[in-house]
């Protein structure tokens, strides 16, 4: 059994969750995008826009995960 250090109780993610982030990140990171950047304020939203829904995806998917407790 692992000891928790903080002493908090840590709360389970939903697998989905690191999927979504991951994809999120790497299209933040990826040079090609569904808009382009040289369009100076669209291609900014569409990044800003995805990001903040998978965010909001993440979050709602985390709501009602149980607290595990191990002992």
């Amino acid at each position: 059994m692992s000891e928790n250090v903080s002493g908090d109780n840590e709360k389970k993610v939903h697998p989905l969750s690191w999927v979504l982030a991951i994809l999120g990140g790497g299209y933040a990171a990826w040079p090609l995008d569904a808009v382009p950047d040289a369009l100076p304020l669209a291609g900014w939203v569409d990044d800003i826009g995805l990001i903040l829904v998978l965010l909001l995806l993440v979050v709602l998917l985390n709501r009602g995960q149980e607290v595990c407790e191990e002992e």
